[in-house]
């Protein structure tokens, strides 16, 4: 059963609505006991490094801390236990009872980005606002946002760009191909150069605050995904001003003059080649398997709050990005949560279900190719609230899941997208036979990718897994840890190397196994290698007989079959040479002339020998000066 979230982020009370929905919550942990995150922290890095921070967020997670978002040095953390007196000890460490967090803790050196982190804490934590309330949905009240689009395909401008943070399968253009794991956000507030609309601070942080809320709702939906978001953002400049405009038509006019000004100063031709550009350095920046953008239109002294052609938002079928009002429409900026919950559902290919939307009931989306069998446009298979369907809705439906690749069908707490089994190679040992009975083995391993099934992305196999353990055995053991050559078992391709213990003469059987980041060990058969090891026999000095062996003009082809410590061959005179048979077997030598006429030689009689033997020759004895020659037959 699924880990319990308790959280008190505004999202949660918005989905709580009553004390019995609580006191249900609380039996079912009771009854289960399952692990229940239940303390919320602001927690605040010292450090203004990146790289610092990252290996600050590493630690957390191994103490079973989740860092959900992160703000600059400003990080919302979730722990795992009811305990925090470790973590509360640290300075800037904060509890929501501890109230309203002020902005100078950041001290001197304070970026925007950590003073929006505090006003959100703030605001979504400390000063939560009521639950939600279902809105009119009357459509001459009320509009839907736009539907979704299509994104053409597009191709990386040049060679060479590839973000190093990339997920093991995807290419440049795969921002965000299912929503699982880290998420960079790019907030863009969209400033026009004749000041009609200008955002001021606090509807600057207000935006920021919802579209916080909006990704907390999805961590709180689901909790297996393991999702963590950090945020960027951003002013960007245009001669427009977009709440005035068709989104439809002119969106890309005013997107296209923001990127290609300060701070972002893209040279592309595309707006959609510059956005994705733009989200591969965010990947890179933050470390992230995902990123989108949010382009928000301040809408203050606009009338309707719509955009000329009567949309308030919309987004793209797998990214880039997403467009959204302030105003919200008349569903009001305090509701810009649900509004941008939604439409980050289609950057990660949900579709929508409203009646309206024209996506009928067989329409496919997603990793999964999941139908879209709830929605309003016929008669579908199922008919339940959902986030797809009407804003003021907050859950996912079972369809909603599948397309944004959160589905767990076998309820093991993996996402079936991630729940797949890693692969190994051993490289065979050679020699084999070999004397060396504590031989090395090197090998690889790497994760394995669920097919890609999207009707509408780039279709690239791609997971987030890395290879997380290498083990081996011998004779069907016990597994032993094999070691990783880069020092570390973290990326979707592992080298490995290990040296068994001393292995007895005989053959063995080795094998190895890996293990991936969700826990799945590789699938026997397992990888293997039989080897056989052969001990040699220890040396040992060969006596010289005493007596002369009786020499026959006449071979004789009867060998005396009876075993003797050291059979040997010898001729009286000096050099006196040695043959040994292993298994020893006595045979009497025959002599027989030679084509060396100042020497003579000896012949042994065939012998039945074991298919595996070892021969020994020694010559001992004084050796006069010259050339000799021995052959075998």
């Amino acid at each position: 059963m699924e880990s319990i979230l308790l959280t008190h982020s505004k999202k949660f009370w918005k989905d709580i609505m009553t004390v019995k929905c609580l006191f249900i919550i609380i039996v079912l942990i009771s009854i289960i006991n399952v692990p229940c995150y239940a303390t919320e922290l602001l927690y605040i890095s010292d450090s203004h490094i990146e790289k610092e921070i990252e290996n600050e967020i590493k630690s957390l997670e191994q103490n079973h801390i989740r860092v959900l978002h992160r703000f600059g040095r400003v990080l919302f953390i979730r722990s795992g236990s009811d305990d925090v007196s470790g973590l509360s000890e640290k300075e800037k460490v904060f509890k929501i009872s501890d109230g309203q967090v002020n902005r100078n803790v950041l001290g001197e050196d304070i970026r925007d980005i950590e003073n929006i982190g505090i006003a959100v804490w703030n605001t979504n934590y400390v000063n939560p606002e009521p639950p939600i309330q279902k809105k009119n949905s009357d459509k001459s009240i009320h509009k839907n946002p736009g539907p979704a689009r299509v994104r053409p395909k597009i191709s990386p401008p040049s060679a060479g760009i590839l973000p190093k943070s990339l997920p093991y399968g995807a290419s440049w253009e795969d921002t965000s191909e299912y929503f699982l794991h880290r998420i960079a956000v790019g907030i863009v507030l969209m400033e026009s150069t004749g000041h009609v609309e200008d955002w001021t601070t606090a509807e600057r942080d207000k935006f920021v605050a919802e579209a916080q809320a909006a990704m907390d709702w999805w961590v709180i939906q689901a909790p297996d995904a393991d999702l963590s978001f950090v945020y960027e953002v951003n002013y960007g400049s245009t001669d427009h001003e977009p709440i005035t405009e068709s989104l439809s038509l002119d969106e890309r006019t005013w997107i296209q003059q923001i990127l290609t000004r300060p701070p972002f100063s893209y040279t592309y031709a595309d707006p959609l080649v510059n956005a994705t550009q733009y989200n591969n350095d965010l990947r890179d920046r933050y470390n992230t398997d995902w990123a989108f953008i949010i382009f928000a239109a301040d809408d203050t002294n606009d009338a309707d709050k719509l955009f000329a052609d009567f949309y308030f938002g919309w987004g793209y079928y797998g990214g880039p990005w997403l467009v959204m009002t302030y105003g919200n429409d008349g569903y009001g900026t305090e509701n810009l949560d649900h509004s941008i919950a939604h439409e980050v559902g289609h950057i990660f290919y949900a579709i929508d279900e409203y009646a309206g939307s024209m996506k009928p009931c067989n329409y496919r989306s997603g990793y999964l190719n999941y139908e879209n069998q709830n929605s309003r446009e016929g008669t579908c298979l199922i008919h339940v609230d959902c986030i797809m369907a009407e804003l003021s809705h907050s859950q996912r439906c079972y369809y909603t899941v599948g397309q944004v690749g959160q589905t767990d069908s076998d309820s093991d707490h993996i996402p079936d997208i991630l729940d797949t089994f890693p692969s190994s190679t051993l490289t065979e040992y050679l020699p084999d036979p070999t004397t060396n009975d504590t031989p090395p083995y090197t090998g690889s391993s790497h994760v394995n990718p669920l097919n890609n099934l999207n009707p509408r992305g780039s279709g690239h196999d791609i997971t987030l897994n890395t290879i997380s353990q290498v083990q081996y055995r011998v004779d069907s053991g016990p597994w032993i840890d094999a070691d990783p050559v880069d020092a570390a078992f973290d990326s979707p391709v592992e080298s490995f190397t290990f040296t068994t213990a001393t292995l007895s003469t005989g053959t063995h059987l080795i094998q190895v196994r890996a293990r991936n980041s969700e826990g799945n060990y590789e699938l026997p058969p397992y990888p293997s290698d039989s080897l056989t090891i052969i001990i040699p026999p220890t040396e040992t000095s060969t006596p010289v007989p005493t007596s002369t062996p009786t020499l026959s003009s006449t071979p004789s082809r009867t060998p005396i079959r009876t075993p003797t410590s050291s059979p040997t061959l010898t001729r009286t005179s000096t050099p006196v040479r040695t043959m040994t048979l292993t298994p020893t077997y006595s045979v009497t030598p025959t002599k027989t002339p030679t084509n060396t006429p100042t020497d003579t030689g000896f012949i042994i009689p065939a012998v039945t020998l074991p298919s595996l033997f070892i021969l020994v020759i020694t010559l001992g004895g004084f050796l006069s000066a010259g050339f000799y020659k021995i052959t075998i037959k």
